[in-house]
């Protein structure tokens, strides 16, 4: 299926890669993140945080958080 991600670094090595100050606690290895699933990302220098990642269809014209029709 289309629009998986992985992230399979240990925190240890994401903290030190990315000179990180702040981790989001909800961090951890993961191997079949789908969409609206939680992804880290770097907000800012030194602060990787969890956000939802969200794939919508290219057809979909209506506002965001309305629910696609498939």
């Amino acid at each position: 299926m289309c629009g998986r991600v992985v992230t399979a670094s240990p925190r240890a090595i994401v903290e030190a890669i990315f000179q990180l100050n702040f981790i989001d606690d909800a961090y951890a290895p993961h191997f079949n993140i789908r969409p609206t699933d939680p992804v880290p990302i770097l907000r800012e220098p030194g602060r990787l945080e969890m956000a939802r990642w969200d794939l919508i269809p290219q057809r979909w014209s209506g506002k965001r958080g309305d629910k696609p029709l498939m």
